[in-house]
């Protein structure tokens, strides 16, 4: 008995572990491609606007900015659809710890 208990929380830690260093490599890697995909936009940016600078300086002003805002809210999307996709903190080690629990309790009934 007290082994599975140490088995299961050796599971935890461990899921607690990689967990959090899933969360850190998507943290850093989330930042890194976001700083440089802003630097793009804003480049990209400033070179539409530069070319329409003498007649269409503040439609192209408008359409930049609408595309950079539906942009935001379809990267939010994505982000709250990957977040809700995976699964629970120790859900394995829940998992475990139910079937432990129906192994001990079913043999006293």
């Amino acid at each position: 008995m007290l082994d599975a208990v140490r088995t299961r929380l050796e599971l935890a830690a461990t899921e607690l572990e990689e967990e959090l260093l899933r969360v850190a490599l998507l943290l850093l890697g989330g930042l890194a491609a976001l700083l440089c995909f802003v630097c793009s936009l804003a480049t990209l940016a400033l070179l539409a606007i530069a070319a329409m600078w003498d007649t269409y300086r503040l439609t192209s002003i408008g359409v930049l900015a609408g595309l950079f805002m539906l942009l935001a809210i379809v990267a939010a999307v994505l982000t709250v659809r990957g977040i809700k996709r995976h699964p629970r903190l120790f859900s394995a080690t829940v998992q475990e710890l139910e079937r432990d629990r129906e192994r001990f309790v079913a043999p006293d009934r």
